[in-house]
């Protein structure tokens, strides 16, 4: 039983990650996004400065650091020169608490594994679909492994 546990964690906690990194990305459709609106706490994801990477890209050719491309860079300037209170102006922001967010993850993974999911978090995105498979695959055998044992214990038809 703490092998299924350790497992679902780990796949819980991979889960999380591939729904994060597409909701920074500005994926609307993952299922943070879609979690955070049933929960009725959404994300709100708001994206850079049009632009901000070519600044970054030029001034680090010529040797600068990331920092000093940010200060140098007006869309990240306010008028007493602060960087960093621009910086906190886009990204993702809201959601549910972490603790809801984590209970969902491994609530997915071990529907997923003990079975093909219950279906009220489900996976939107590619990559959101190739981990449910794999999953789902590794619930199988995992389910193989359990109940393998087991048939050696039932009677045989020829006796």
């Amino acid at each position: 039983m703490s092998s299924y546990m350790l497992i679902a964690h780990w796949l819980a906690c991979i889960w999380y990650s591939i729904g994060k990194s597409e909701a920074v990305s500005g994926i609307e459709y993952g299922w943070l996004f879609r979690l955070g609106r049933e929960l009725h706490s959404p994300f709100r994801y708001v994206a850079p400065p049009e632009n901000w990477t070519l600044h970054l890209a030029r001034h680090s050719l010529m040797g600068g650091n990331v920092s000093s491309a940010l200060a140098s860079y007006s869309g990240f300037n306010d008028t007493a020169g602060n960087v960093t209170a621009r910086l906190a102006e886009w990204g993702l922001f809201g959601g549910p608490p972490h603790q809801a967010l984590y209970v969902s993850a491994l609530y997915f993974t071990t529907s997923s594994i003990t079975s093909v999911g219950f279906g009220n978090i489900a996976a939107n995105s590619t990559n959101e679909k190739i981990f449910s498979i794999v999953v789902m695959v590794i619930g199988g055998e995992f389910s193989w492994h359990i109940l393998l044992p087991q048939t050696d214990r039932l009677p045989s038809p020829l006796m």
